[in-house]
């Protein structure tokens, strides 16, 4: 299955497997539309507290508008500008290893995946990536590989790295139409999906309140399209 984020700004494809779609997982509206770093208020607030709040929301950081679509297209299938595929990082003398959907996309891409984890001696390590651009004339521009760290010390803290780096490699690479699988063996669970998309799109979503510069190439956010 196929998730899409739509937005007003961006775009994305999350390519998930079938056995990686949690039962009932939402994203649609769970997300506030500004979204701030201090503590909430409470009831009984008192008249300076309620001020300071109102002076906190007024500036608080502008959320990207997203929503989650389901698609059943295959990674070996899909076209565009980039192709982002997360691995586990492997332990000592072993190597990494693909998923069965990460291996047929690597199957279709001439063995992309495998020579770029191959050629810059990618260990996976969590929140580590690595980008390679493929030749013209194919259906992906660009391929790249996040690493998960260890899949025995996987936590909710690394889901949030993983869509931090998500939505690191779209504002750097600056791709048109992006797709990221999910990892496989194991799968995220429902907690750490919702984790790494929340944290995906908290990363495409800059902090330009005290910046001159805040229209500047920069600041923009990636022009992702689909």
């Amino acid at each position: 299955a196929m998730y899409k984020l739509r937005s007003r700004v961006f775009s994305v494809s999350l390519l998930l497997s079938s056995n990686s779609v949690a039962q009932g997982y939402s994203l649609g509206g769970s997300l506030p539309h500004r979204f701030s770093r201090g503590v909430a208020l409470r009831g009984g607030a008192s008249p300076r507290a309620a001020a300071a709040g109102a002076q906190e929301a007024a500036t608080a950081v502008p959320l990207t508008s997203a929503s989650l679509a389901a698609s059943d297209a295959a990674a070996s299938d899909w076209t565009g500008d980039m192709m982002v595929v997360p691995v586990w990082e492997a332990k000592e003398g072993e190597s990494i290893a693909l998923g069965a959907e990460a291996a047929a996309l690597d199957a279709a891409l001439s063995g992309a995946v495998a020579d770029l984890i191959a050629d810059s001696e990618f260990k996976g390590k969590a929140g580590s990536s690595a980008v390679v651009s493929l030749p013209r004339g194919g259906n992906v521009r660009k391929v790249a590989v996040v690493g998960m760290g260890l899949s025995t010390d996987f936590k909710i803290s690394g889901a949030r790295k993983f869509g931090a780096t998500l939505a690191t490699l779209a504002t750097e690479q600056k791709p048109k139409q992006a797709a990221a699988l999910l990892p496989t063996g194991p799968a995220l669970a429902a907690d750490t999906q919702q984790a790494a998309f929340e944290a995906a799109m908290l990363g495409l979503s800059p902090d330009t309140r005290y910046k001159s510069d805040a229209d500047s190439d920069e600041n923009k956010p990636p022009p992702l399209q689909a």
